[in-house]
């Protein structure tokens, strides 16, 4: 193993013995071989100056003892150590694991920046790079995603290393034991109510019985993937230039639609679309899912002139004839999410599974919950619900019934009603409640000028990186 790390460690790094070097360390078995591993290497392949980074997510009991180990083994080997307490709320609207990922790698460029550490190492490994490839498969991704853990990537300030990725779980665990290694066991780790660990403990031992080279083979294929998508990356870096054009001054991309629709195949879009929002609405601090991407498609072959869509809250399209343009958007705050005023044609996004538009003609939403309207009730409002509202059930006699009582005859949980979208017109009337019901006053109109609201809830591929 000790010869293995060495080549990794000089395949990864450069002028070590002029860098510094931050290693985060968990107190898991994995992060523990690591900082052993790492202090053995020979001179020439010594950093500058080490410091661990540990990071107590108060989440279990267990994980004050953890801290007390991890700082009592860096005292004993001499090595400098950060310790950071997670002070973390009870809600996580992007998931427990996201937000304290989020936390943990703020950290570390913090560490980083004050020591002026050119490389974050951290202790991922092979059973590592196989759930998550497993996971993305299964959950949706891009290829990238689906390529799993880079063995490095840049991040702020340096770059991120990971030179176990060529090791299983089950050969750390052994060197752990063979030179009497100190770790921690995190229980959490052994139950399946976590996807991964499902992965972990019920379906790699089963491809392990058909080919106990699974990891080797895995490791062989996410290789392959990302020689692939550099190379493409190269090819669409040459030729995006003919299509778009990047002002970071003003945060915005203009997409020359003319060019785009007249010269690029289908599966070139794809690509295309995925490199723009990848490589530069992230520097932009805005990400996308893949399912958000095809319908940025969609909106670019809009046959209507003139169209606006919010992609996200932060994120809005423009397309005036010849040209689509994104930018950052000026005008909705995170309260604007909970009111929405629609008065022109387009496709707006309500959320990041919730869309809806607004269109005289056919609607580019397949499979949509849809409800007529004359146009001379614009401009339409998008909300949440309101003590009192009512919504028309009948004309003859007229009749109301107040919405919370529909929620409750339709059995709807409490958590939910408050999600659910009310759509009213100019003025204040209620038209429908979004994929529920339509108000019975629709129906009875002559009107002629009609334009049709449609509804739908899209699944958004969870994509977060390693």
């Amino acid at each position: 193993m000790e010869q293995l790390f060495r080549k990794k460690i000089q395949e990864l790094t450069e002028d070590l013995p002029n860098k510094s070097v931050v290693l985060a360390v968990s107190g898991g078995v994995d992060s523990m071989v690591l900082l052993e591993e790492w202090l053995k290497l020979p001179k020439e392949l010594q950093a500058k100056k080490i410091v661990v980074c540990h990071v107590n997510h108060q989440l279990r009991q267990e994980s004050d003892q953890e801290e007390t180990m991890v700082v009592a083994e860096c005292l004993r080997l001499g090595v400098p150590i950060r310790v950071a307490k997670w002070q973390h709320h009870s809600e996580f609207p992007g998931g427990l694991e996201a937000a304290a990922r989020e936390f943990r790698y703020q950290f570390f460029a913090e560490v980083m920046e004050e020591i002026g550490a050119s490389y974050l190492v951290t202790a991922h490994h092979a059973d590592d790079q196989v759930e998550t490839m497993l996971m993305k498969l299964i959950r949706g991704s891009s290829l990238e995603g689906v390529a799993g853990i880079k063995p490095s990537r840049n991040v702020k300030g340096g770059k991120l290393i990971r030179p176990l990725l060529s090791f299983s779980k089950k050969e750390i665990r052994q060197k752990a034991l063979e030179k009497e290694i100190i770790f921690c066991e995190d229980d959490s780790n052994f139950t399946t109510d976590y996807q991964r660990n499902r992965m972990r403990w019920k379906i790699i031992p089963q491809l392990e019985e058909e080919n106990p080279q699974v990891r080797r083979h895995f490791a062989e294929v996410s290789e392959q993937l990302f020689d692939v998508l550099t190379l493409e990356k190269e090819y669409l870096a040459q030729i995006a230039g003919q299509y778009i054009t990047v002002d970071y001054e003003r945060e915005k991309i203009t997409i020359d639609t003319e060019k785009w629709c007249l010269q690029l195949t289908s599966a070139l879009e794809n690509r295309l679309l995925e490199y723009i929002f990848y490589t530069h609405m992230i520097q932009l601090d805005e990400t996308i899912s893949r399912k958000q991407l095809m319908y940025v498609k969609q909106f670019i072959h809009l046959s209507t002139a003139q169209a606006t869509w919010h992609l996200s809250k932060n994120v809005i399209l423009k397309k005036s004839y010849k040209e689509i343009v994104i930018k950052k958007s000026r005008t909705l705050s995170d309260s604007d999410l909970e009111q929405y005023t629609l008065n022109e044609f387009g496709i707006f996004s309500l959320s990041e599974t919730e869309i809806v538009e607004i269109t005289a003609g056919d609607s580019q939403l397949t499979d949509s919950w849809q409800v007529n309207i004359s146009k001379d009730r614009l401009p339409l409002t998008l909300r949440h619900r309101q003590s009192g509202d009512k919504i028309q059930i009948s004309n003859i006699p007229p009749k109301h019934q107040k919405i919370n009582r529909f929620f409750i005859n339709q059995k709807i949980p409490t958590e939910q009603r408050d999600k659910i979208w009310i759509l009213s017109d100019k003025n204040e009337q209620i038209l429908a409640i979004l994929d529920y019901r339509k108000a019975v006053v629709l129906f009875n109109q002559s009107e002629t000028d009609k334009i049709t609201v449609s509804y739908k809830k899209v699944n958004r591929g969870v994509d977060n990186d390693q």
